[in-house]
């Protein structure tokens, strides 16, 4: 009889068990969207936001939440949110540089000549801006040489290729290019219909307080008219 009861008070145990809610991490440490990131709760943020950190020196974790600002468990799940998101361009801005280096070549020897036989070359670098997400800007940078005369601009030939990327918005998520790669030519050199053509395979990975959160890769394909030359 006592066996029977003993039985029957396990089986009525594990039932209640099995209704109970399962805590979340958020009830069991008391973390809500309000909470403010410390060196005493990061490891407990980093689980909610289920980020694998087994790879990484708790101690510097934490070194790097104290050297940075305030931030809410709120905006980094934003954050975080993001960079796990697949790339949607929310705007684009054009520019162009100073001219690297120009002379006058004149083409006859060392004889003047006239100035609608005189030729400009140089180097100009253009760059167009993305902000992928929202989340940070990545500025692609080419460069190329052009002719100029007053009769006509044309690009001669592609040079440097390169991106730079800027700082997230929120403190404690960093973004970083860790792969990239290029293609870069000109289309119809010399003439006035020329156009400087950049294409570019670019991986920016995501941390959050130094910590790998994803890999984000990007893909550009721009060019330049003669208009770009002065």
């Amino acid at each position: 009889m006592l066996k029977k009861f003993m039985y029957l008070s396990l089986l009525v145990a594990i039932s209640f068990a099995g209704i109970l809610p399962i805590n979340t991490v958020s009830a069991a440490s008391n973390l809500s969207p309000e909470t403010v990131v410390t060196k005493e709760n990061v490891h407990q943020v980093f689980e909610h936001l289920n980020i694998d950190t087994s790879n990484y020196n708790d101690v510097e974790i934490e070194k790097k939440v104290e050297s940075t600002p305030d931030v809410t468990l709120g905006e980094l799940e934003k954050a975080v949110k993001t960079m796990k998101q697949t790339p949607n361009e929310i705007n684009m801005q054009e520019s162009i540089s100073s001219t690297d280096n120009s002379s006058v070549t004149k083409l006859n020897d060392n004889k003047l000549m006239m100035q609608s036989i005189s030729e400009a070359t140089g180097t100009k670098t253009v760059s167009i801006t993305r902000y992928p997400n929202n989340a940070f800007s990545i500025t692609y940078l080419q460069s190329g040489s052009y002719s100029s005369t007053p009769r006509r601009e044309a690009w001669t030939q592609a040079l440097g290729s390169r991106a730079t990327i800027s700082d997230s918005l929120v403190d404690g998520v960093n973004y970083s290019i860790t792969s990239q790669s290029y293609n870069a030519y000109v289309k119809n050199p010399y003439y006035s219909n020329s156009t400087l053509h950049l294409q570019a395979d670019v991986v920016v990975t995501g941390y959050l307080y130094g910590v790998k959160v994803n890999n984000i890769t990007l893909y550009e394909d721009s060019n330049w008219d003669t208009t770009h030359i002065y």
